[in-house]
């Protein structure tokens, strides 16, 4: 650890085991509901579905969801929609 210059090894592999990934907006899609092929699919488009306030709350911008061509997307959307209509804004 001197050689880098770490005070503490980044070592989240549980989350990796459980989620199939260390990011956390990926682990936050698939706590929502999404499967972990939607979440990696919105997280990786160009534009930016997941927007994070001041306060560090995350939300997902409900037309950048829906306007992506995938169906199993905007079916997941529209369940998890349900459960948290808070975290959908409708982006300009």
């Amino acid at each position: 650890m001197k050689e880098r210059q770490l005070i503490e090894l980044d070592n989240d592999w549980y989350k990796y085991l459980e989620y199939g990934s260390i990011s956390e907006d990926i682990i936050w899609l698939e706590k929502l509901g999404y499967s972990r092929n939607s979440a990696i699919t919105i997280v990786k488009i160009n534009g930016k579905a997941i927007i994070t306030d001041v306060f560090g709350s995350k939300f997902l911008l409900r037309n950048v969801v829906e306007s992506m061509d995938d169906t199993d997307i905007i079916q997941e959307t529209e369940k998890i929609i349900k459960n948290y209509p808070a975290l959908f804004l409708n982006g300009d």
